[in-house]
């Protein structure tokens, strides 16, 4: 029994071990399901371009101290799902920015299925709200003087 409940393609960027990528792989039996993800590997300059061009990005890491392709794909208006292992998981909650799983796959499809039958709303808003809270909030001049005040709180 498939485990999400909606049509969808899959894209996977990035790279890693060519035996892990060759593992992954062959986890994928069912040909219908093979044919429905994209394998991008590693992506460089165009990956705002790649982001940009999906409806949700997902990362449900077991373990991710901050999740630097989160910002990078709200940056361009791209919901994201990311487990609760992921460090930005309180920023994307707060905010609103998407939605936080478990890094399990029954919790992982779970909030996929809730999700799916609003899509359109929800995406239409933060793909609308996404790029200005970034801007605004992961703004270097910002963050400088906070590395600077930190930085001083330690030193005195």
């Amino acid at each position: 029994m498939p485990l999400l409940k909606f049509p969808f393609t899959l894209t996977i960027a990035g790279t890693g071990e060519p035996e892990y990528i060759k593992a992954l792989k062959a986890m994928i039996t069912d040909d219908n399901i093979a044919a429905k993800i994209n394998w991008f590997g590693f992506v460089d300059e165009e990956k705002f371009d790649l982001i940009s061009h999906h409806h949700l990005l997902i990362l449900p890491s077991h373990d991710e101290n901050f999740g630097n392709v989160v910002i990078e794909s709200l940056s361009v208006g791209t919901p994201v799902l990311i487990s609760n292992k992921v460090g930005l998981a309180g920023y994307v909650t707060g905010k609103k920015l998407g939605w936080v799983c478990k890094a399990e796959k029954n919790d992982l499809s779970d909030t996929l299925n809730q999700i799916e039958p609003g899509f359109n709303g929800e995406l239409e808003r933060i793909r609308e709200t996404a790029p200005q809270l970034i801007r605004q909030d992961f703004n270097t001049d910002i963050l400088i003087q906070q590395y600077i005040a930190f930085y001083k709180t330690l030193t005195e």
